[in-house]
C-alpha cells in the first residue's frame, strides 16, 4: 500500500518568488521504504509545471524517489500519484495560501 504524507514548512517569503512550500513524503506503508513515483500535479485543471530538486519533470509529471519540496504559488491543487501496479493508484488536493 502506499502510504503520502505532507509537511508543511513555513518559512521567510519576502524575496521569494513563491507562496508556500510542500514537502511530500512517499513510502511503502508495511515497510516503510521510500517509494519511487510518478506525480501529476494540477492547478485549475492544468498541469503544472516546475523542476524541484531532486525530481525529474517531463511532460507535466514529476518523477521522485521518497520526498520532494514543492515552492508554489497560492491556490487550489489537484495531484495524481502512481507507484506501479502494486500499489493504489492516490489522488488528492490541497491549497497554498
Amino acid at each position: 500500500m502506499l502510504a503520502c504524507t505532507c509537511l508543511s514548512l513555513a518559512g521567510p517569503l519576502a524575496a521569494a518568488s513563491y507562496d508556500g512550500v510542500l514537502t511530500i513524503n512517499v513510502a511503502d506503508e508495511d515497510t516503510g521504504a521510500p517509494l519511487a513515483v510518478r506525480m501529476e500535479l494540477r492547478k485549475k485543471g492544468r498541469p503544472v509545471r516546475i523542476r524541484p530538486e531532486g525530481a525529474i519533470s517531463q511532460d507535466g509529471y514529476l518523477v521522485f524517489e521518497g520526498s520532494v519540496t514543492l515552492e508554489l504559488k497560492q491556490g487550489a491543487y489537484e495531484f495524481f500519484m502512481e507507484a506501479g501496479p502494486e500499489y493504489q493508484f492516490r489522488q488528492g488536493h490541497f491549497t497554498i495560501e
